[in-house]
């Protein structure tokens, strides 16, 4: 069962079977009074706060933020493809654990210009060259020459099922062979943000 030690607890504090010892902060059995060395270590139902060392990241809980990367990109990239061809948006991810998620979030500047009514941005997701999902799917795509640009957002949770450096990118192209989609148009910022989360 799991015990809801008080928070802020004062020296000599008792709880059921308990008792703090501000000494070495933390709950020790009413027994060590009478020479018994029992420390009680628990991470159940109370936040304790960490003032020194290291974190093991192999017991934190399921759902816990392990780290956090951030990278964005604001090079203009034109083209008049419907092949898919690097936005420049791009990050680099090391597990800590090798069964983690990873969140992927997405902001994708997106411009589709008017030279074509076909013209729409789509752009995928990749780990590495593995395609894992399309983000934008005839995003802008108005069936007119009308020119607009727009932000494509979108989120992505990937098993990588590795502990080695693991790199994530964007790629667009346009709908149609023609003039023109951009990426970062007039160097808008795209970001990337990678977030590793325990299970």
């Amino acid at each position: 069962m799991a015990l809801d030690f008080p928070l802020n607890p004062t020296n000599g504090q008792a709880y059921e079977n308990y008792y703090y010892d501000s000494s070495i902060t933390a709950w020790r059995s009413a027994g060590s009074k009478t020479g018994v060395n029992q420390r009680v270590t628990t991470l159940e139902s109370q936040v304790i706060p960490i003032t020194s060392g290291t974190i093991n990241y192999a017991n934190m809980p399921a759902g816990s933020v392990l780290q956090v990367i951030y990278a964005q990109t604001s090079t203009q990239v034109n083209l008049s493809s419907s092949t898919y061809t690097d936005t420049t948006l791009t990050a680099s991810i090391t597990p800590r654990k090798s069964n983690s998620k990873i969140l992927v979030t997405i902001n994708q500047q997106a411009y589709k210009g008017s030279g074509n009514a076909g013209n729409a941005y789509n752009g995928i997701l990749l780990r590495g060259s593995t395609v894992l999902f399309q983000f934008a799917k005839d995003y802008l795509g108005t069936g007119t020459t009308i020119e607009i640009k727009g932000l494509a957002s979108n989120t992505y949770l990937d098993s990588p099922n590795t502990t080695s450096s693991t790199t994530y990118k964007t790629q667009f192209a346009n709908a149609v062979a023609a003039n023109q989609v951009i990426s970062q148009l007039s160097n808008g910022i795209s970001t990337i943000t990678l977030m590793e989360i325990a299970t």
